[in-house]
């Protein structure tokens, strides 16, 4: 782990320096479901950090899913 004191909170360099990182803030979402399969709040997260690599650009929810649809329900 590192630390990155000199960057400020609320800035755009904090924005652009965590673009496409899992956070700990987030991280439970990971843990909630109890042994079994990731559940939805953890495919929703994993999509928007997916698509922030992949684009280079913040994703929130509501433009991630206007743009794209995920069927996590299709059968194999």
């Amino acid at each position: 782990m590192q630390w990155h004191d000199d960057v400020q909170q609320n800035t755009e360099a904090r924005d652009a320096f965590r673009l496409g990182k899992v956070t700990a803030s987030r991280f439970g979402c990971f843990m909630s479901n109890q042994r079994k399969a990731f559940g939805e709040p953890a495919k929703r997260y994993t999509l928007q950090i997916a698509m922030e690599i992949i684009t280079g650009k913040n994703q929130n929810l509501v433009s991630l899913m206007s743009t794209c649809y995920v069927d996590t329900n299709r059968s194999q």
